[in-house]
């Protein structure tokens, strides 16, 4: 018996015209990732041989080449026309493939690795329409004894095929010795004028190769051709992704306020509060706390920290165990270390604060000339006054102390005091003096 060698084949060369944007359909993201990603990611797990993309020129420019080949489908003609300029590319020794859509964001791993396990000719995914359902327009599956004898496209359904409950998902294994016999034999003799992919289907049948069809979830198979679609997917992805983060032990007040990437990671027994988003790279310890209206990207908080209300970690953070950062701070690329607090109204940017060293309200390290960025240094036990500006590159050394209102611009010794105060002034009786000025 010959073993089987799997290829993968993803659709992504459709302008996209409805989502009304320059950027090429499959790249608009869902839960921070872009729908082709989120494709190449789930089919990976497949292990095949060979992917192909067919893909527009215009995305080009926009994925890398890697675990891909990447073809161009000159002047579209519809899915069949795809897959044909696919099969030229395709490794001899590849026997079957599977072919899906790029703009398929939600589809699963259990799907494909049992659409995978087919030994059918061709073998179709499809999904179940009840209701108001069967008004979508997906084409619908004609069975005979169970056998599916062709697939008919809602603008050329009958009204009595247009209440067939089996809808085509998009999404078929096919062994390569059939597409060989079957895509020559495609016309474009329809509605769209296309060269229709599931037209194979009843040719196929014509040819007494076996036809099949496996169900799934509706969801997953939902394909995204305007924002509005973007966003039902996004809605989708994020419900799955709540799911996952509670059933692996964390906490979310209000699961529906909570918006995650795709990367984040959440360990058990982490407390997330409502109206916070995760953007890339985020990376959550046991213990620590999400407060309220959060944004955190790029970050990593450590176990026992807590972030919030209302602050914001972008470009590579480290928060280590027991750090606080509270109300209005902003933190950009910098390491918060164990026990040190930052809890009002500050801006940290290129910064190292040291082990239990405390930050007052309205702290700002001044990072950038105009120019280039600097570093500031804020050492173990160290204490900075409310309001008082650090003009980088400096230093504050260990168990030192900025007074309030103070603008630092040269380092401040281990154990020293500082403040740079001008003179306060004081006029006796002046307050009234001022007030008769303007009241005359």
């Amino acid at each position: 018996m010959v073993a089987l060698m799997l290829g993968i084949i993803i659709l992504a060369a459709g302008r996209g015209t409805r989502m009304h944007s320059a950027i090429p359909k499959v790249m608009h993201k869902v839960a921070g990732k872009p729908m082709l990603h989120h494709v190449l990611d789930v089919t990976s797990t497949l292990k095949p041989a060979q992917t192909i993309v067919v893909a527009s020129n215009d995305l080009l420019s926009y994925v890398g080449q890697q675990n891909a080949d990447y073809i161009i489908q000159e002047n579209p003609q519809g899915t069949g026309h795809a897959v044909q300029c696919a099969l030229q590319h395709l490794k001899p020794h590849i026997t079957d493939v599977i072919i899906l859509c790029g703009d398929t964001p939600l589809i699963t791993q259990k799907s494909l690795h049992t659409l995978q396990r087919s030994t059918a000719d061709v073998c179709v995914l499809s999904m179940t329409l009840k209701g108001p359902d069967l008004l979508k327009p997906y084409g619908r599956l004609v069975l005979k004894d169970e056998i599916v004898t062709r697939i008919v496209e809602m603008k050329d359904a009958t009204d009595n095929e247009k209440t067939l409950p089996y809808a085509n998902a998009g999404i078929y294994k096919v062994s390569v010795k059939t597409l060989q016999k079957t895509l020559p034999l495609l016309t474009n003799n329809n509605n769209s004028t296309e060269y229709y992919l599931t037209d194979i289907i009843a040719l196929a049948h014509e040819q007494n190769n076996s036809a099949s069809y496996l169900k799934g979830e509706t969801d997953e198979f939902f394909g995204v051709n305007s924002k509005v679609d973007l966003s039902c997917a996004e809605h989708i992805m994020q419900d799955r992704l709540r799911v996952h983060h509670m059933n692996s032990g964390a906490t979310l007040i209000d699961p529906k306020t909570v918006f995650f990437s795709m990367d984040t990671k959440v360990e058990s027994d982490v407390i997330i509060h409502p109206f916070v988003t995760f953007g890339d790279t985020v990376t959550l310890k046991s213990g620590s706390i999400i407060y309220q209206g959060c944004h955190l990207e790029h970050a990593t908080v450590h176990k026992g920290a807590k972030v919030g209300p209302f602050a914001h970690l972008r470009g590579d953070v480290e928060l280590y165990e027991k750090a606080e950062v509270g109300n209005f701070v902003e933190i950009k690329k910098s390491t918060i270390n164990k026990g040190a607090k930052i809890k009002h109204l500050s801006y940290i940017g290129d910064a190292t604060i040291g082990v239990k060293a405390n930050v007052g309200a309205g702290v700002i390290t001044c990072n950038y000339n105009g120019f280039t960025k600097s570093q500031t240094i804020i050492g173990d036990g160290a204490f900075v006054g409310s309001n008082s500006s650090l003009i980088a590159p400096v230093t504050i050394h260990n168990n030192s102390i900025v007074g309030a209102g103070s603008t630092i611009t040269q380092d401040v010794a281990e154990n020293d005091l500082v403040f740079t105060r001008s003179t306060q002034t004081i006029k006796p009786k002046g307050a009234i003096k001022f007030k008769a000025k303007y009241n005359k």
